[in-house]
C-alpha cells in the first residue's frame, strides 16, 4: 500500500512496480515455457539472450 500512498503525480513507477512483482510468479513459468518451446534463433529481441 505504501507505493500507492508515496506515488508521484503523473505516470507512477510505483504502480508499475508492484504491478510486476504480483505477475512475476506467472511470468516466470511463460517465460520458461517460451524459451523451452522457441529456439533462442526464433525469439526476436532477445539478442542477448543468445550469449548465454
Amino acid at each position: 500500500m505504501r507505493l500507492i500512498v508515496l506515488r508521484p503525480s503523473g505516470p507512477s513507477p510505483g504502480t508499475h512496480t508492484a504491478t510486476a512483482m504480483m505477475s512475476w510468479p506467472t511470468s516466470t513459468k511463460a517465460h520458461r515455457s517460451y524459451r523451452i518451446c522457441i529456439p533462442p534463433v526464433n525469439r526476436p529481441g532477445e539478442s542477448g539472450d543468445s550469449l548465454i
